[in-house]
């Protein structure tokens, strides 16, 4: 076989038992890491057939249809994707080894060692123990409760930080103070010699106390001193040395400014100091110290404290700074509430709001000049309220409060004269009046303020048909001439309402004292009597019954006269008859209904009894509804082989059908059970086909057959845990005519949902013949697919080259032969989910 380009073995390799694939010292050469197939495998017919060497990244190795056999995996083998446990073996590498994230303990998944970008991380059981970066190292960075040991030759705490306590120890494992030393130190740079005099502790100088290094013959040991207990020098055992009892002579009084000192070496160390401090000495303090009080230390005229605090205690009697200022320039700022106030003469704390120390006074976000604040909170925050105190001009007419929005009030006093654009809420007061008097007032806004007294409000509102009665009432013109139940009527003339001639009865009856004309229509609820027997209606007439009876009610008490008769003066007329008969169009009905002309439903109609639809052959009866019910029609056996039907002018005419529709069967022939039928002849015979449906399998008992450019899917069943997913296989088979000009593409199935296809490819040109596997996955952007089981049936072979694409719809084979107009037949397989 020659390829013109690389042949890559994805996985796993396939030979088969061919006739062409025999040992011949001549079998074409395929590389696979240097080595070619021939001698990785081994051939049929040769030591140890069926048996596979062992290899690199091979398991369940399917060989010759044997049994699967698992091949051991070098552990030298590293994955270059995805996860991989190394071990438990040593493995030595060569050269470097990236790591793209982190290095796991195959006991603990926390213990590990993580790479970031510019950090290290090392973690036990997921703690922060170890982190390196660029700028340090960081021991126990998330701070738990972990110890850190310095381990010496001999010494197993050298150095140790106990975790629980934040301790520091050194020669111990139990610090109780933030540094413990257990066993001797070495101060550098420190010594005592002859320059070194001058220096006092107790009546000596430190050129006294201590020997000075490698003067005594022990060598770096100290002699005893005054003022030393319990010292432990170059790690020897501590030495208590004595201290004077009676440092201080005692006795007889001294001069002011004079100290004697007795020292235990006695009376040549005692010292009598003049202290520069008697009577006629003018003393300063520049460099002296009393315990931890020092004066002139840091600047002349200062007094300050090594240990950083003074405190001056008068014993219960007054402290008095006798200066016009008095400065504290170096206090650190504090949070306390307590500050100093000056109480008559003399100076006390007291508690004051915390928000002197803010920069404001009181909360609030943004106050606006001239704005009334209002408190936002219960907490003392301010804002900024709706009232405004200003001058008259920027948009305000008068100088005073004024109000940016609605103002609600319970009352307010004044004239009102700055009030503009007001709004008014009602607000009632509790007191109620009952009799307005003329004299009571109202307000009028009409952009100045004005009043109008109830008197005066009455007068302009009596217009036409309206007086004032009194003076605080209005009443109707002319109501003193107005009569009992008497309707009023509107005298123009006079401008006035006078009485009209209805009147209304006590029983509630109405009396026109003249004719009436009713130009509308009249409802009488009630009994009408008729005093003449003609009315001339010019409009309609509407009776209403209000009662349970009917609305209207015809007695005719006359011999062979009608109840009634509705005449139009066109000529239509509809007639009662004395006997009860209605007549359309008819003077004398002889039926209950006797209509001469058309009768138009569009409701139901039932008709009892029997009924006959047109009176000559010539007539025609229309049903033009679109079903048509005969419920009570009985049950006949047919005659002449007729049944009615519609014909093509939508009339009802009797047509021949097969009698067979009459009988058990609407076919000849007879059937097994389950078999799914089939004609039998070109007579419309059937009988059984070859296909069996039990009801839960469908057997085929033939060939079948699938016409081109049709498939055979079958679906698997849908997966609890991934409701929705729907999972089936497709067959199909694809063939094309294929050159070796140029690339042949072969469309084989769609490609949307197509998870994997395998395609087992015929390529034939007389007696050349050549067939191989292709197997391909799709993971809805990209294909990967590979070549593999190629067997030749004649020395030549007819593929040049075979690959994948996806570039349409559908997934494509892409072949050239190396002859020209070979046919490529393709049988596939697919797989589909989605």
């Amino acid at each position: 076989m020659a390829l013109n380009n690389d042949f890559r073995v994805k996985n796993s390799l396939y030979v088969g038992n061919s006739a062409c694939f025999v040992s011949q010292l001549d079998t074409p050469t395929i590389l696979s890491a240097g080595n070619s197939l021939f001698d990785i495998f081994l051939q049929e017919g040769e030591g140890g057939a069926g048996i596979l060497s062992d290899g690199d990244g091979i398991t369940d190795f399917m060989f010759d249809n044997l049994s699967a056999a698992t091949v051991a995996v070098d552990n030298t083998v590293v994955r270059t994707t995805g996860g991989q446990t190394i071990g438990p073996a040593t493995t030595n590498f060569q050269n470097n080894i990236c790591v793209g994230g982190k290095i796991y303990s195959g006991a603990n998944a926390n213990t590990l060692i993580e790479f970031g970008s510019s950090t290290v991380d090392i973690k036990a059981s997921g703690g922060g123990d170890l982190t390196l970066n660029s700028t340090g190292i960081v021991i126990n960075d998330i701070g738990n409760s972990k110890d850190f040991r310095v381990e010496g030759d001999t010494d197993t705490h050298a150095l140790f930080v106990d975790g629980s306590t934040d301790n520091v120890g050194i020669g111990t494992s139990t610090p109780g103070a933030k540094l413990t030393v257990n066993g001797g130190t070495c101060t550098t740079g420190l010594s005592a010699t002859a320059a070194n005099s001058g220096i006092l502790s107790a009546g000596k100088d430190l050129n006294e106390i201590f020997q000075i290094i490698g003067s005594d013959a022990r060598g770096k040991v100290l002699s005893d001193g005054i003022g030393i207990q319990d010292f432990t020098y170059e790690g020897l055992s501590a030495q208590t040395v004595a201290v004077s009892q009676s440092i201080l002579s005692g006795g007889a009084s001294h001069a002011q400014g004079t100290l004697t000192l007795s020292g235990a070496g006695g009376a040549g160390y005692n010292t009598t100091i003049d202290l520069g401090l008697q009577a006629a000495d003018n003393p300063t303090f520049a460099g002296v110290t009393g315990g931890n009080v020092r004066v002139g230390i840091t600047a002349d005229g200062e007094i300050d404290t090594s240990s950083g605090n003074l405190t001056i205690d008068s014993a219960g009697g007054t402290t008095i700074l006798d200066d016009a200022n008095i400065s504290i320039t170096n206090v650190g700022a504090g949070t306390d509430n307590t500050v100093l106030i000056k109480s008559g003469s003399n100076l006390a704390t007291d508690e004051i709001d915390p928000k002197v120390w803010d920069i404001k006074l009181v909360d609030y976000t943004s106050l606006f000049q001239y704005h009334i604040p209002l408190a936002a909170d219960s907490t003392g925050t301010l804002a900024n309220s709706k009232m405004i105190q200003q001058a008259a001009g920027s948009g305000f007419d008068v100088t005073g409060i004024n109000v940016l929005g609605g103002l609600s009030a319970l009352s307010l006093s004044g004239n009102g004269a700055g009030l503009t654009a007001l709004t008014a809420a009602p607000i009632f007061p509790p007191t109620q009046v009952t009799n307005i008097a003329s004299a009571n007032k109202f307000f009028i806004n009409d952009g100045s303020n004005k009043y109008v007294t109830f008197g005066n409000l009455l007068t302009d509102l009596a217009g036409t048909g309206l007086a004032v009665e009194g003076s605080d009432s209005l009443t109707l013109k002319n109501s003193a001439g107005f009569s009992n139940c008497k309707l009023q009527k509107w005298d123009d003339g006079n401008g006035q309402f006078v009485n009209s001639i209805i009147t209304e009865t006590a029983l509630g009856n109405i009396s026109i004292a003249g004719g009436a004309t009713i130009t509308g229509n009249l409802s009488v609820q009630g009994d009408v009597t008729c005093i003449d027997t003609t009315y001339s209606i010019t409009s309609a007439l509407s009776v209403v019954n209000a009662g349970t009876g009917p609305a209207i009610f015809a007695r005719q008490t006359g011999t062979d006269e009608p109840i009634a008769r509705f005449v139009d003066t066109e000529g239509g007329f509809i007639t009662f008859d004395d006997g009860g008969n209605v007549g359309i169009g008819i003077d004398s009905p002889t039926e209950k209904l006797d209509v001469v002309g058309n009768i138009k439903a569009s409701g139901n109609l039932t008709i009892g009894g029997s009924t006959t639809l047109g009176n000559a052959t010539s007539d025609s009866t229309t049903i033009a509804s679109t079903s048509l019910s005969i419920p009570g029609v009985a049950a006949g056996a047919q005659s002449g082989g007729q049944v009615l039907v519609r014909n093509s002018s939508d009339i009802v005419v009797l047509d021949s059908v097969d009698t067979k529709i009459f009988g058990t069967l609407l076919v000849d022939g007879e059937g097994s059970a389950n078999k799914l039928t089939k004609y039998t002849n070109g007579t419309g015979t059937i009988g059984d086909s070859s296909i069996t449906d039990n009801g839960t399998c469908v057997t085929i008992n033939s060939n079948t057959k699938i016409d081109q450019g049709h498939s055979f899917a079958v679906y698997a069943d849908d997966l609890v845990d991934l409701p929705g997913l729907t999972s089936f296989s497709k067959k199909q088979t694809f063939s094309k005519i294929v050159t070796n000009a140029s690339t042949t593409t072969l469309p084989t199935f769609a490609k949307a949902g197509l998870k994997q296809a395998k395609y087992n490819v015929t390529l034939f040109k007389g007696v050349n013949v050549t067939a191989f596997e292709v197997q391909a996955v799709y993971n809805n952007s990209t294909t990967c697919g590979t070549v593999y089981g190629i067997v030749d049936a004649q020395a030549a072979t007819q593929l040049d080259t075979a690959s994948i694409c996806n570039g349409g719809s559908t997934i494509d084979l892409l072949l050239k032969s190396t002859s020209a107009s070979t046919c490529a037949i393709v049988t596939g397989e697919a797989l589909y989910a989605s």
